[in-house]
């Protein structure tokens, strides 16, 4: 098998509709030497029909892998397994890159002899917001992780990057686990020395109300906090004292979300409303002074007000 430079991972599952411009703007990348590993996720549409007319079309560029539905973490795991690639790349595939995306990042791992590359993103195909001069930098992996834990130039998805394969031989997806991108992004780059970073907006993520993020609480969303805990562990064990403490404040927003998102779901589980709770309670006061949005801060002090004050018993619909 010939190697390519890049092995991009595509999920696919529930996306028909915007499949095609994912895979038309992957297939016309102006890097060449790339293979795209579909992964039909036991999707019930017609995902698995456009990915063969793809590939009929663009023959070896396009890889599929047909299974049962098992999860993202596993889709990629399996993709993984056979890439090809010197370097990795994952698209959601209701989203889709820049077609100059893994040109520029390849070049820039080329420039900073780093192991990962990241680009900026649009968000909702907004392209009004990238009036900023282009630059790009190098970070060392306490500047990457502060930047993760306050989600501004870094963040845990793995979207907006491309790897260095050999990464992936001692750092594995965790299963079945949900944002599985939080439990693994900060050990990708625990193994590199620095990390090469571009404002240049290449990606475009789509918000998708039927995505993990955006649809109804599940008692799986809790992960959201064993993640941001796990991620907060290691931080405070290895001495990156700056980015622990802000990891600590998102830990305490992603609380306060989730808590919006059950109560707005009605689907109020006592063991973890009680939990999130409490996490809002001993992060609250240095959350308060944090970057984040006044109107979480106000919902977090009626979540305390509310179970802490009003509330001396909890009765929670299980």
């Amino acid at each position: 098998m010939i190697m390519k430079k890049v092995s991009i991972i595509v999920p696919c599952y529930k996306v028909e509709k915007y499949l095609p411009r994912c895979l038309d703007s992957l297939v016309n990348q102006t890097l060449e030497e790339i293979e795209i590993i579909c992964i039909n996720d036991g999707s019930p549409d017609r995902c698995i029909d456009i990915l063969k007319e793809y590939r009929e079309k663009y023959g070896d560029k396009i890889v599929i892998i047909d299974k049962k539905n098992e999860g993202v973490w596993k889709g990629r795991k399996d993709a993984i397994k056979i890439a090809s690639g010197e370097y990795i790349g994952f698209v959601d595939s209701d989203d889709y890159p820049d077609i100059r995306m893994y040109e520029i990042l390849m070049a820039l791992m080329r420039k900073y002899s780093t192991y990962i590359a990241v680009c900026s993103y649009f968000r909702n195909e907004d392209r009004e917001n990238n009036k900023d001069k282009i630059y790009d930098i190098k970070m060392s992996t306490a500047e990457a992780f502060y930047e993760i834990s306050i989600n501004r130039k870094l963040e845990a998805h793995a979207w907006s990057k491309i790897y260095r394969t050999e990464l992936f031989k001692e750092v594995r997806y965790p299963e079945g686990r949900l944002y599985e991108d939080i439990f693994t992004t900060y050990k990708l780059i625990q193994m590199c020395d620095f990390v090469a970073y571009t404002n240049e907006k290449l990606y475009f993520y789509r918000v998708n109300n039927e995505s993990i993020t955006n649809r109804k609480y599940k008692e799986r969303d809790i992960d959201l906090i064993y993640g941001s805990i796990d991620f907060l562990n290691f931080l405070e064990e290895n001495h990156y004292r700056k980015a622990a403490l802000k990891q600590k404040d998102t830990l305490t927003r992603n609380a306060i979300a989730l808590i919006r998102k059950m109560l707005l779901a009605n689907e109020c589980h006592r063991d973890q409303m009680e939990y999130l709770v409490n996490i809002i309670v001993q992060g609250y006061p240095k959350y308060f002074k944090s970057q984040y949005k006044l109107s979480n801060k106000i919902f977090g002090i009626g979540v305390i007000i509310y179970f802490k004050v009003l509330c001396r018993t909890f009765d929670y619909r299980s």
